[in-house]
């Protein structure tokens, strides 16, 4: 018997949390089950609710049965002496199936049915409905109930208050925690395009990983492939969704190897996206203080190429520019500052000959403009090659077989610069 009536329970059990109707298509109530390294939240948690219920129940009758009455008879707390109301079916029958508060014109209607008057009629319900009114000792002692469960909570408070120092500091709510993560990330893209109206297979989801300013984010956005003219819509600050950040985390290989792990990209169609800094990082190559700059290969110099350290399979020459170019890039945005501070015509200079400056992390130039910027500057100052460069402090001194030393310090620092570059 027992056997059938907890086959019976099973049975409804399954049924009520069908993952059909709770779960989009791919995903199983076994995907949010807890590990060693995080403690997840379960559907069936909703069980304690009932049995929270329960104990709550007890424990007031407990408390106003034993505790609270008690108290209010010791502070004289007593019932009014109880009030009789004379009988009236009539009366009693409007009461409980109409109304507790009649009005003139249904006063007069009884009055005349019962035949009392108006005034007696008024008065049977005034003293009718305060009987219902509980007792004045059960309000005291639910008051005594409220009042002790509020001041507990309020007690709890400010003891959590206290001991949590991440109530104060919000820099510090994460400390000694383990990494919170999004679970089930096909629900919230779904519920991304349900929100914005947006065709599943006609979108595209954007996953992205940042570093910087002491944190490590992971952002996700979406968006419609085909519509080019609505492509910056959702592309803003407030469109996007943050999967995950972590402060003092910093964007090395196995950080990034971690990411990448958990966001189950082998079976799905992706691009990858991302700049000097993180492709060392994600392939492993190098560090911003490693001995090789080259993502190919372990060449010290562009003149010899090494043997190569890659996976052949993965095209690296195809996903990033060549370093160099980076390299020669930041090398000119250097010569532009220095020719800024010291040089007042610079930027007429650079209007003649129609060189664009960036304002993108202050002055730089991108990679036509840096090329037309060294042309110019060899043609125009006749800079052909640098032997000698000795810096001490903002003095430079250059010998080259097609410069005059005694021309000014700006013409020598462009110089030095631009035939280091060129």
């Amino acid at each position: 018997m027992l056997n059938r009536i907890f086959g019976v329970l099973a049975d409804v059990n399954a049924y009520i949390w069908n993952e059909k109707y709770w779960l989009p298509e791919g995903v199983h109530w076994h995907d949010f089950k807890s590990t060693a390294e995080f403690r997840r939240p379960q559907h069936t948690d909703i069980y304690y609710a009932p049995i929270l219920a329960v104990i709550m129940l007890i424990l007031r009758y407990i408390f106003e049965r034993y505790i609270a009455l008690n108290y209010c008879k010791y502070l004289g707390i007593h019932n009014k002496n109880h009030i009789t109301v004379e009988k009236n079916e009539l009366c009693e029958q409007v009461f409980t199936q109409v109304t507790k508060f009649p009005d003139s014109k249904k006063i007069k209607e009884l009055a005349e049915q019962s035949s009392w008057k108006e005034a007696k009629v008024a008065s049977w319900f005034r003293k009718r409905r305060a009987v219902t009114h509980s007792p004045l000792l059960s309000k005291a002692t639910e008051s005594c109930w409220r009042f002790s469960i509020y001041l507990f909570l309020f007690l709890f408070g400010c003891y959590t208050v206290l001991t949590e120092n991440w109530f104060y500091d919000t820099k510090r709510w994460m400390e000694g925690k383990l990494i919170n993560e999004v679970i089930a990330i096909v629900v919230l893209v779904r519920l991304i395009l349900m929100e914005r109206g947006l065709v599943p297979l006609s979108s595209m989801v954007c996953v992205s990983i940042d570093g910087g300013q002491g944190f490590l984010k992971v952002i996700v956005n979406v968006f419609v492939k085909t519509n080019k003219n609505e492509i910056h819509i959702n592309s803003g600050v407030k469109k996007c969704f943050i999967l995950a950040i972590f402060e003092n985390i910093s964007e090395d290989h196995g950080n990034l190897q971690k990411i990448i792990s958990r966001l189950n990209l082998d079976d799905v169609t992706h691009h990858l996206a991302f700049d000097l800094k993180c492709a060392n990082s994600i392939f492993g190559l190098s560090y911003h203080f490693g001995k090789y700059v080259c993502l190919r290969c372990e060449g010290e110099c562009t003149l010899e190429s090494g043997i190569p350290r890659t996976n052949p399979e993965v095209e690296i020459n195809h996903l990033v520019p060549p370093p160099e170019l980076h390299l020669l890039m930041g090398i000119v945005a250097l010569l532009g500052r220095l020719l800024l501070d010291h040089w007042p015509l610079f930027t007429n200079w650079l209007k003649e000959h129609y060189i664009l400056l960036c304002g993108y992390h202050g002055i730089v130039f991108d990679g036509n403009n840096a090329t037309k910027l060294l042309e110019k500057l060899v043609s125009d100052f006749g800079i052909s090659a640098v032997e000698e460069i000795v810096d001490e402090k903002d003095n430079f001194s250059v010998e080259t077989d097609e410069f005059d030393k005694e021309d000014s310090k700006v013409d020598n620092a462009a110089a030095v610069l631009a035939s280091g570059v060129a």
